[in-house]
């Protein structure tokens, strides 16, 4: 974000970094709070991208405020909780009811 900021674009980048700011904030994506002692702050950056139109001209100013989460430890920071591809999938569900009406199963 730093050398979109320095070129001459800058002004349209102010806009798209202060829109995406705006929007975390009335989404409440996050909440300043202090910093308990003997924690270290996870730091995050800005990224920027340009979005171009069918002519392959700037269409759109992107930025984003992403956080490093790559500094975290585990069970320390944050708590591993099951992961989405530990649970069945729809369609093996699915097998699983058929196949229990066609054996006449009570659930």
């Amino acid at each position: 974000m730093d050398h979109a900021l320095a070129g001459p674009q800058r002004g349209k980048w102010l806009v798209s970094r202060d829109a995406e700011y705006n929007s975390q904030m009335e989404n409440h994506t996050w909440d300043l709070v202090y910093l308990p002692n003997g924690k270290k702050a996870i730091q995050c950056k800005w990224l920027a991208k340009i979005k171009t139109d069918e002519k392959g001209e700037p269409s759109v100013y992107k930025s984003r405020l992403v956080a490093k989460g790559f500094q975290q430890k585990e069970k320390e920071d944050y708590k591993e909780g099951p992961s989405l591809s530990s649970f069945p999938s729809h369609p093996t569900f699915q097998l699983c009811f058929n196949a229990f009406s066609i054996m006449s199963l009570n659930l």
